[in-house]
């Protein structure tokens, strides 16, 4: 139980730097997409390496 909540906490953790990162990068609100994809990407792999 307690892994799961540090899990999804982690997760939307990096999901709220990818948005503010790609934000402000690139100065558009669509610039985030391709960092959202870029953190969902490594948090898979981290998932399924462990």
């Amino acid at each position: 139980m307690v892994k799961n909540v540090v899990y999804f906490d982690v997760v939307a953790n990096s999901i709220v730097l990818a948005v503010t990162t790609g934000k402000t990068l690139d100065w558009r609100f669509s610039g985030f997409f391709r960092d959202i994809v870029i953190v969902a990407i490594v948090l898979v792999l981290g998932v399924i390496m462990r």
